[in-house]
C-alpha cells in the first residue's frame, strides 16, 4: 500500500489534497493497473535507452552454431496459465527486473540453457528448433543481456 501511495504521489500533484482524496487517487490508479502491477512498476530500473541497445547490438560478436552460451544470470521460466500448444502460445523468461514473452516452442531450449553448467551450451545442442531459430534465440536473449558468450579455452601451453 505504501509502494503504491508513493507512486500516487510520483504521477499525481498532491499538493492540498486531503489523506481522503490522495487515497481515492491511489484506488484509481491500482484500479487502473492493478496492485501486483504497481509495485513491479516501482521495483523495475528505468529503461535503457534505444542509443544504448543499438550499441549493444552492433558490439554484438558473431553468433554461431558453435557459439557457447551461458545465462548471465539466474533466471526462471513462466509457462501461460493455460497451457496451449498452439502457435501463439508463450512462455515468459524472467531475470533480475527483465522479462521477455517468448513462444512457447522455445521452452526446451530455454530449460536447457537455464540448466546449463557454468561451461555453456553450443547454439547447435538447444532443443525443439531449427538451426534459424536456435540463432534467432541465442541472438535475442544475447543482446537483451540474459545470455552471456563462454570464452574459448586457452590454448595449450608448451
Amino acid at each position: 500500500a505504501r509502494a503504491a501511495l508513493d507512486l500516487a504521489q510520483e504521477r499525481m500533484p498532491t499538493e492540498g489534497a486531503t489523506d481522503e482524496e490522495r487515497l481515492s487517487r491511489v484506488a484509481v490508479e491500482l484500479g487502473r493497473v492493478g496492485t501486483d502491477e504497481a509495485i513491479d512498476r516501482l521495483r523495475r530500473p528505468p529503461r535503457t535507452s534505444p542509443l544504448g541497445e543499438l550499441a549493444r547490438s552492433v558490439r554484438r560478436p558473431e553468433v554461431g552454431l558453435a557459439t557457447v552460451l551461458r545465462p548471465a544470470a539466474p533466471w526462471s521460466v513462466d509457462l501461460p496459465a493455460r497451457a496451449a500448444d498452439g502457435d501463439d502460445a508463450r512462455v515468459g523468461l524472467g531475470w533480475g527486473h527483465r522479462r521477455l514473452s517468448l513462444p512457447h516452442r522455445a521452452l526446451a531450449a530455454l530449460e536447457r540453457l537455464g540448466g546449463a553448467a557454468p561451461a555453456g551450451v553450443a547454439v547447435a545442442e538447444l532443443p525443439g528448433l531449427d538451426d534459424r531459430e536456435r540463432l534467432v534465440l541465442a541472438r535475442r536473449l544475447l543482446d537483451e543481456g540474459a545470455l552471456e558468450l563462454v570464452p574459448p579455452p586457452p590454448p595449450p601451453g608448451p
